[in-house]
């Protein structure tokens, strides 16, 4: 009867063990599938050529926290602030700029991301080729005006995106529904990817257009100017990719600002990476 009793105690502790290590199975995979999602969803590193956090603080120089080695000089004495993430700049609009270099990792060729947080409350109109006010702005000084340029249009403060040749309509793109200039802070994107230029507000669609670019340009990268005009306002956040990112990128880097979109390594060598964690264990 003793040994009946024990080989029952016995059974019953081997389906609990079997249990458990089902259990433990289940929440792994899961785990995993957790991991190989959000990695899908976040960005390659090596796309962005340019970050610009503005998390110093202090100082006269912005990294470039894209490790691409363009880091910003403040001209002109723009502030430091609370930003939407971290850290700010505040520009006067009289003559305060970050100059971030002629890097060639800054010179695009074929695709093109810019995005941005901004803040600012300046309507004003009027100045040189419709009275742009530059977020970041990489174009030549003298005709054709060849490089890329993206910020706030004056003419009816929407945003602006330029892929070469100022003020040509084959490179010219105006959104025309999201108004910036109300004082909150508003997500700006623009993208091309060789025959297309959109414009995101706030992770929507604006607006898109057939364009072509002209993009070969020799001058320094410079955020919160153009030669002609000076951005007012905060700005946040700036990056620039090489590549046309989609949509869900765009909403991605929104929502949880560019540092933390952009994955450490890809979806392919994450799950051999995880199982050695989980083994460590």
């Amino acid at each position: 009867m003793t040994g009946l009793y024990s080989h029952g105690k016995e059974e019953i502790v081997m389906r609990i063990l079997k249990d458990a290590n089902l259990m433990i199975v289940g929440m792994v995979v899961l785990f995993v599938a957790g991991v190989l999602t959000a990695s899908s969803y976040a960005l390659d590193p090596k796309t962005c050529v340019g970050m610009w956090l503005f998390d110093e603080g202090s100082g006269t120089t912005a990294k470039d926290s894209s490790g691409n080695g363009n880091d910003g000089e403040l001209m002109g004495g723009p502030k430091w602030v609370a930003g939407k993430f971290g850290k700010a700049l505040e520009f006067d609009g009289v003559d305060d700029c970050v100059d971030c270099g002629k890097g060639t990792s800054l010179k695009a060729v074929a695709e093109l991301t810019i995005q941005a947080w901004i803040n600012t409350t300046d309507k004003t109109t009027g100045g040189q080729g419709g009275s742009e006010y530059c977020v970041v702005h990489r174009i030549d000084v003298n005709a054709p005006y060849r490089g890329y340029s993206f910020g706030r249009d004056g003419t009816g403060n929407y945003v602006f995106f330029y892929t070469g040749e100022l003020y040509a309509g084959p490179h010219k793109l105006i959104g025309k529904t999201y108004v910036i200039s109300d004082g909150a802070w508003h997500h700006i994107a623009a993208t091309y990817d060789g025959t297309t230029s959109k414009i995101y507000v706030d992770g929507k669609l604006d607006i898109e257009a057939a364009k072509t670019s002209a993009f070969a340009s020799d001058v320094s990268c410079q955020i919160g100017r153009d030669p002609w005009r000076w951005y007012r306002g905060l700005i946040d956040d700036v990056a620039v990719f090489n590549v046309a990112l989609t949509e869900v990128d765009v909403k991605n880097l929104m929502k949880n600002g560019v540092k933390r979109g952009l994955a450490p390594v890809s979806p392919n060598g994450r799950l051999t990476t995880v199982w050695g964690e989980i083994k460590a264990k």
